[in-house]
């Protein structure tokens, strides 16, 4: 009897520990979460930046200087199998 106490003890620490440890990671995820959306916030500005430079590098595009650049945004609010625009260049293919 002794020795299934042992066990059981030796069994319940190692599950306790293991529940701790997972309540920790728990509580970090609302930061992750938190610091991917920045992250990916920050990646589509440069993203969205990049574009417009090639753009005007290549004058892939009508250029106007009273236009907004916004217009050739391209941003997560779009998909991007939805982004067309008069005299791109951007193909999908599948």
């Amino acid at each position: 009897v002794d020795s299934e106490v042992v066990m059981l003890s030796a069994h319940w620490e190692k599950k306790r520990s293991s529940l701790i440890e997972l309540q920790e990671q728990l509580q970090q995820i609302p930061g992750f979460l938190g610091d991917l959306e920045s992250m990916t916030a920050n990646l589509v500005e440069h993203t969205d930046k990049a574009v417009i430079e090639s753009l005007d590098e290549n004058k892939s595009l009508p250029h106007s200087r009273d236009r907004d650049s916004s217009n050739y945004l391209i941003s997560a609010a779009v998909p991007f199998e939805e982004f067309d625009h008069p005299g791109s260049s951007i193909e999908i293919t599948n």
